[in-house]
């Protein structure tokens, strides 16, 4: 049996609920009637991560393939709340992404951005 699909055509935003147990997404319909989208705030890093997996997919409306990226305006390492450490990517809107970082992946992290400089 197929899943119902419905259109949205933007999204315009998202909001936390006062509570923190929820947040929504602003959508509007093909008709450009709006509805709130909830989610329990917890699925943020599922859902983040299962549009991440589409981004490379996506294509114009006259077919041609599109590339989509964050524009991030800055960026921070700390650790978390159990002492690992955390790169927390900060986008121009004011939303941010926190990403676990194994030491490995620092170490990788540290190469790939020396292999990036413009020497003078």
């Amino acid at each position: 049996m197929p899943i119902p699909v419905e259109n949205f055509t933007t999204c315009d935003g998202s909001v936390t609920s006062e509570d923190g147990l929820s947040f929504f997404l602003h959508a509007k319909r093909d008709d450009g009637s709006p509805v709130m989208l909830s989610f329990p705030h917890e699925e943020l890093p599922n859902i983040v991560e299962a549009a991440a997996m589409q981004m490379d997919k996506g294509k114009s409306l006259d077919g041609e393939r599109t590339v989509a990226a964050f524009q991030a305006s800055g960026f921070s390492i700390g650790k978390g709340l159990a002492g690992e450490t955390l790169m927390r990517m900060e986008m121009r809107e004011g939303g941010r992404m926190c990403f676990l970082l194994h030491s490995e992946m620092i170490d990788e992290l540290i190469a790939a951005l020396g292999r990036t400089r413009v020497k003078h």
